[in-house]
């Protein structure tokens, strides 16, 4: 069997040929939570949902050829059996390039447990981002818990020393979010995380910009986040990674999450997708009660899986699907730029003139610096 790498890079350029076959999924394995966010309204749900490890098994089993996986809450460690999805995403989806899922890091012994205990199932590649807002009074007060900060900050460390001994299976992020409550709290979120876990720049935090979701944070009617409040924020991150292109490292990576900021002034500019959007063509979004939705922003179900023996092919037939496609491609979605659906959009327009021009722009740029 080839490099699941092989397989993603394959799908990648099927894609970009016209394939519409999905092979990103996010899944939502918990509504749980051990936090209280201002940003997000997850945790408000007064039962909580969860598929069952039944559930889970039955939905890897029929859609086997997903490469690149999600798996998101909530909190995922709050389960109980995070280490049998583990097993069951190694044992079912053998030509998976990539899993990643977050974390808010609350229980740092047993998420660095259990991480470790996944990777003993011979999954091939994890990347966890830790969760942080700021430094440890703004991301305490917008997480609603005192001492959450060192706790994910614990947890960040322990992961990143299982995977400096995991022979690069394992990866480890620290992960921002920028919204307008963060910014209102502080002026230089990066700088004090960077500070906080002692972070060789700027280019080891992942942002992300805060959006709004009907169906998955639930946090509509949400503020916009303005322009001018975070410019100067997302000018240190890319200037931070030019600082590590310079030096020789981490180029594809700085190369994406540079488009991803460049094209993060664009979208808070017009409040549109600064590109074609790929959803249901590339990526689908699955809810802790397993309905599917184009994603995690566009709040339409298609369907529920247990009601198509758990496959998403099986919903594709419908005209419900067919006709969503249609009104994404023609830009009749919400719209929006998180992480979730730009890299499937970079992705899977990476042989459009302009997303090509672009990135050879950053290339000179960071040439020049």
């Amino acid at each position: 069997m080839g490099s699941p790498l092989i397989g993603l890079a394959k799908d990648a350029l099927l894609l970009n040929l016209g394939r519409s076959l999905p092979f990103r999924v996010t899944m939502m394995v918990s509504e749980r939570c051990p936090l209280r966010c201002t940003t997000c309204s997850i945790w408000q749900r007064a039962e909580p949902r969860e598929p069952s490890i039944d559930d889970v098994d039955a939905f890897l089993s029929a859609n086997r050829k997903i490469s690149w996986l999600n798996l998101t809450g909530g909190e995922i460690f709050l389960r109980g059996d995070m280490v049998e999805i583990f097993r069951l995403v190694a044992m079912r989806l053998k030509g998976l390039a990539l899993l990643n899922f977050p974390t808010a890091g609350q229980d740092p012994h047993g998420i660095a447990g259990q991480v470790e205990a996944g990777l003993a199932t011979g999954l091939r590649r994890i990347v966890a981002t830790v969760s942080f807002d700021g430094g440890p009074t703004s991301h305490d007060r917008l997480r609603g818990a005192a001492g959450a900060f060192d706790r994910a900050a614990e947890t960040w460390r322990s992961l990143k020393r299982i995977a400096a001994g995991a022979g690069g299976r394992l990866s480890v992020f620290a992960g921002m979010t920028l919204s307008e409550e963060l910014m209102a709290l502080t002026s230089d979120p990066l700088g004090e995380l960077i500070a906080e876990l002692g972070l060789a720049g700027s280019h080891e935090i992942h942002l992300n910009l805060a959006h709004g979701s009907k169906h998955y944070y639930r946090n509509l009617p949400a503020a916009r986040l303005r322009l001018d409040a975070i410019e100067g924020t997302l000018e240190k991150a890319a200037a931070g990674r030019r600082a590590r292109e310079a030096a020789g490292g981490g180029w594809s990576v700085n190369l994406l999450e540079r488009i991803y900021l460049g094209c993060a002034r664009e979208f808070l500019s017009t409040r549109r997708a600064p590109l074609p959007c790929k959803a249901l063509r590339c990526s689908v979004f699955v809810d802790a009660g397993l309905d599917v939705y184009p994603c995690t922003i566009f709040p339409r179900s298609l369907g529920n899986l247990r009601d198509h023996d758990f496959s998403i092919a099986a919903l594709r037939r419908g005209a419900l699907w067919r006709d969503t496609v249609k009104e994404i491609k023609a830009g009749r979605c919400p719209g929006c730029w998180t992480p979730c659906e730009a890299y499937p959009a970079m992705v899977g327009n990476i042989l459009r003139p302009g997303i090509v021009k672009m990135a050879r722009s950053l290339i000179d740029d960071g040439r020049k610096t």
